[in-house]
């Protein structure tokens, strides 16, 4: 019982999180490489209009972003990089986008 109670737990805290991470349209976007991937690359499986760049993330290699639309998030994964929906101050080093 205590286990099923730890499991529930867990995949509760899971799906959580997934939901405050995804990335809606609107909202800034942090694009984490994975590996030797780099975000760039993976923006071009997004049609052209649908984002705006605003430059480096905080983390090496990453991009921030807002897309106009939710993106297609499939694509992004298999170019190896994460969209991770994060307030605009963590996403990157430069000026507040407006």
């Amino acid at each position: 019982m205590k286990t099923a109670l730890l499991l529930h737990g867990a995949i509760c805290a899971a799906a959580l999180g997934i939901c405050l991470a995804y990335p809606a349209a609107g909202r800034d976007v942090l694009l984490v490489p994975i590996g030797s991937a780099a975000a760039s690359h993976a923006l071009r499986s997004q049609d052209s209009g649908s984002f705006a760049l605003f430059g480096g993330g905080l983390i090496p290699g990453s991009l921030h972003v807002r897309f106009v639309h939710s993106p297609a998030l499939l694509p992004l994964l298999r170019s190896g990089v994460v969209p991770i929906a994060v307030p605009t101050f963590l996403c990157s080093t430069g000026p507040e986008p407006k």
